[in-house]
């Protein structure tokens, strides 16, 4: 069922240039008590900002638990890691949980050179982490 946050898209353009432009899209979906939310696109700190407003909205409205299926999100940089965390943080201390779906290759890669990976539960699809 989708939530009255629907969707967003937000085109920005990257710091160095290297990336050029990039689009950011974000749904999100309410099951039961839980918000699953797909993320495509790069998440870094010129989207990081936009995404924590649209998350922390949908969340503002009771649920505490977050399935973030990131298998089109193609860049992440420490910015982005770092709302990855606060989210993390903040659902934990609201009793619930943030778990990451398909997460692309690269941020698997930063997950691990970051030691995140133990730190987060990832999953290999939305369905699986939202049933487990």
């Amino acid at each position: 069922m989708s939530t009255p946050f629907g969707s967003e898209e937000r085109t920005h353009a990257s710091g160095a240039g290297a990336l050029g432009e990039a689009g950011l899209k974000v749904d999100i979906d309410e099951r039961d008590d839980l918000l699953v939310a797909t993320v495509r696109g790069v998440l870094d700190f010129f989207s990081a900002g936009p995404v924590q407003e649209r998350l922390n909205t949908a969340l503002n409205h009771g649920a505490n638990k977050l399935v973030l299926d990131l298998d089109a999100v193609t860049f992440v940089d420490s910015t982005g890691l770092a709302l990855l965390v606060s989210i993390q943080r903040r659902l934990q201390s609201e009793g619930g949980w943030l778990r990451l779906a398909r997460p692309h290759e690269q941020l698997r890669r930063v997950l691990h050179t970051t030691n995140l990976d133990g730190y987060f539960a990832v999953y290999a699809s939305a369905d699986e982490a939202a049933a487990s």
